[in-house]
């Protein structure tokens, strides 16, 4: 089959990449977009890309594949009465107006954001999402309905997520992420300076979020913890190693948002791949993946206080930490590897009734 992949984010943002990996093993794959960039000039890259991403579109594809933040790629593409899926990933709407609030949700323009998903998921043959938690959201919010999507795990790059065999320093707990607020920084710096006042040789090493960063001053325990190393990010083969060192991954969603509730970080599957032990919140989204005591230790989101609780828990328990490592690892084989992904993405776009 012949399949043009674009996009609205960069190609190479993980879940792009994963899915166009996974779609090149049987077929014949064209990408049009660009490869690099970050959330902030996204739009802008949209709107560059978007001559290019029309004029691919006439030529003769048996299918348009459309990953995130496409919906009003999908709008434009409709003209050509094309065959295409849409990968959702998230609610523009949703995003907008109750994860980064920014729109208010009664608003004008909050309406044109939710008609903007509903049409773009109804525009297409098949539309994926990324957890059954997610596609109830986009089925009852949305209005979009349940047998037009399907559910494919995000899973991870294993050409560098795989277990690594580096010296592991025992003290060191690790979280790796940006200041969106479902990822939680603020519960965890939090959790960091309890953990200190007990346990002063557990240190954390926090890759992505800045002590410089002109919004962490505004989380008032910052600078009374000496127990946490702030990072740039780093590489993708750096973070592959900063995992393999570690003793224990923090991997959320930890904040207090409701989209918190319905994905699994991207985070949760590159560790567990890498046979490490995580903390995930509880929430029905991790559920669906993982299980509490058995594969990784489950944490009331939004607490720090049961954060700290649950890290000194763990990581005084080492044969625990390694019992959920590796059962992560098996978990992670048995439900979300690419070798999965791939069988169901197949059976996605094989389903379609196509022109």
């Amino acid at each position: 089959m012949r399949i043009l992949f674009t996009s609205g984010r960069e190609l190479n943002y993980p879940r792009n990449e994963l899915i166009v990996q996974l779609l090149e093993q049987s077929h014949q794959v064209d990408l049009v977009g660009k490869r690099f960039g970050k959330a902030s000039i996204a739009l802008f890259s949209l709107i560059n890309s978007f001559v290019s991403i029309l004029k691919m579109a006439t030529k003769s594809y048996d299918l348009i594949f459309v990953g995130f933040f496409g919906q009003l790629i999908v709008l434009a593409l409709n003209l050509f009465n094309k065959n295409m899926i849409l990968d959702v990933f998230v609610s523009i709407y949703d995003t907008l107006c109750f994860d980064r609030r920014i729109v208010n949700p009664g608003s004008v323009l909050a309406r044109i954001l939710k008609w903007i998903d509903y049409r773009a998921c109804m525009s297409v043959g098949h539309v994926i999402v990324d957890t059954t938690t997610h596609l109830k959201y986009f089925s009852e919010v949305i209005q979009v309905p349940a047998n037009k999507m399907s559910v494919l795990f995000v899973g991870c790059n294993e050409r560098v997520f795989q277990p690594v065999q580096l010296p592991v320093n025992p003290n060191l707990v690790l979280f790796y992420g940006t200041l969106l607020p479902l990822h939680g920084i603020d519960v965890i710096l939090r959790a960091a300076s309890l953990v200190q006042e007990e346990d002063p040789n557990i240190c954390f090493k926090v890759i992505g979020v800045t002590s410089k960063n002109r919004f962490i001053p505004s989380i008032p325990i910052i600078g009374r913890s000496n127990n946490t190393i702030y990072s740039p990010p780093v590489s993708i083969n750096e973070l592959k190693n900063e995992i393999a060192v570690s003793q224990l991954c923090l991997c959320g969603h930890f904040g207090n948002t409701p989209k918190a509730r319905r994905v699994i970080a991207g985070k949760t599957y590159q560790c567990i791949a890498m046979e490490k032990p995580v903390i995930v919140g509880d929430n029905p989204a991790n559920r669906e993946l993982l299980t509490h005591n058995e594969d990784s230790w489950f944490c009331e989101m939004n607490n720090p206080r049961a954060l700290a609780d649950a890290i000194i828990h763990l990581m005084k328990n080492e044969p625990l930490m390694n019992r959920l490592g590796e059962n992560a690892r098996k978990t992670y084989l048995q439900k979300a590897s690419n070798e999965i992904l791939e069988v169901k993405l197949n059976q996605i776009v094989g389903g379609l009734p196509y022109r």
